[in-house]
């Protein structure tokens, strides 16, 4: 959690907010003491550590929402699509993987962890599991040169062991197939097949997720790169040089763009007092 935390504190500077380390410290010791537990009050507590101004809360709000909530609403979304479109609770649904792993324990053959929370749809498995597939994708991905949604998916995919998932549950549903009643074999078969589907384009959508918190960090009009991000309070004497030298270039393009600006508005104003003859 302290790496996101961080990670967000560097999305917010991107987005204009005076955010110093030292503040950013503040965060992770009022997250020690309020707990993760409830979604609303670790927003409080980094908005009450990050935010100073006023103006900034529905930046920050906007941001929180998509680096922290994004993910797990997919997930959640699709949990609760899941059962609508089987025409099953989601009671039914765990009632009919207890029956599966019986039938399988019987056999010897035990469920993965994520096999298991995926046909239970346990959110915060799933999700802590997709959150640690994607940061090994970023890893993977890092240093390749443009992002490319489809080959993120697939490597998040990878990361997250979709092919052995996709495999295990391919076969308890052939062994639920000779050894549960057809009804429930059947279901069961669909629902897999459903789950299956459904984390597929929960990579699609993680993916569309990694892509837009990219688009939304990048930003960096005065070219300071990691300089940019410190408080001024931090800066060695080499970077505020290169401070220095950034916020001129900086005030150089200004100069020029309102010149221009300046040059188009004269463009066919007649000055009478250079036109009459005296």
């Amino acid at each position: 959690m302290q790496a996101r935390i961080l990670e967000f504190a560097e999305l917010l500077r991107h987005h204009g907010l005076r955010i110093s380390p030292a503040e950013s410290m503040d965060a992770l010791s009022g997250l020690t003491h309020t707990g993760l537990g409830d979604r609303e009050t670790v927003r409080g507590a980094l908005r009450a550590t990050m935010v100073k101004r006023l103006v900034d809360v529905p930046i920050f709000d906007e941001l929180f929402d998509v680096y922290f909530s994004a993910l797990g609403q997919a997930i959640r979304e699709t949990a609760d699509g899941a059962g609508e479109v089987l025409g099953q609770t989601l009671e039914e649904m765990r009632e009919l993987l207890a029956k599966l792993e019986a039938m399988l324990a019987e056999q010897g053959i035990e469920l993965s962890d994520i096999a298991r929370a995926l046909l239970a749809a346990d959110e915060g498995v799933l999700e802590q599991r997709m959150r640690e597939a994607i940061d090994e994708a970023r890893g993977e991905a890092e240093g390749k040169g443009r992002f490319r949604p489809g080959a993120f998916a697939s490597a998040v995919g990878n990361a997250f062991g979709m092919p052995q998932l996709q495999e295990e549950l391919e076969g308890a549903a052939d062994s639920a197939d000779e050894a549960m009643p057809d009804d429930e074999s059947a279901k069961l078969r669909e629902m897999i097949q459903q789950r299956l589907g459904e984390l597929q384009e929960l990579m699609k959508r993680a993916s569309d997720i990694e892509k837009k918190r990219k688009e939304e960090g990048t930003r960096d009009d005065a070219g300071l790169g990691p300089i940019g991000e410190k408080s001024f309070y931090y800066l060695t004497e080499e970077e505020t040089r290169q401070m220095k030298e950034a916020v001129a270039r900086l005030a150089q393009r200004i100069k020029n763009v309102v010149a221009v600006k300046r040059t188009r508005t004269r463009r066919g104003v007649l000055d009478l007092h250079r036109t009459l003859r005296k």
